[in-house]
């Protein structure tokens, strides 16, 4: 169990304006996305650095298998990815395990 945070890590309030609690799923894909972001800031510190994308991915993968929650790792892909204009917008990471997939996109 862990407190919501939405996409910018800010927390979250329900409806009453009072934090709300993640568990199960959304805990695991949270704290994948948390883990994963945190060393890609720590580490490689831009999505334009050699070998960002491969870091990433292998972070990914790292933090997917040491899980409790995760039986069977079955893919972890990382892709950079475009904005609207066109420009480097981050780099997307997706992974599949036994109980579902997730995704999310790393930005400078």
């Amino acid at each position: 169990m862990d407190i919501l945070l939405n996409d910018e890590f800010d927390v979250e309030l329900d409806d009453k304006k009072e934090v709300s609690i993640v568990d199960s799923r959304r805990d695991l894909e949270q704290s994948i996305k948390l883990m994963v972001t945190e060393y890609f800031y720590d580490m490689i510190g831009s999505v334009t650095a050699v070998n960002a994308v491969q870091k990433i991915e292998l972070q990914a993968q790292r933090v997917a298998e040491e899980s409790p929650y995760i039986a069977s790792l079955e893919e972890v892909t990382a892709e950079r990815v475009s904005d609207n204009a066109g420009t480097l917008g981050g780099i997307k990471v997706n992974l599949t395990f036994d109980n579902g997939d997730t995704e999310f996109v790393i930005t400078d």
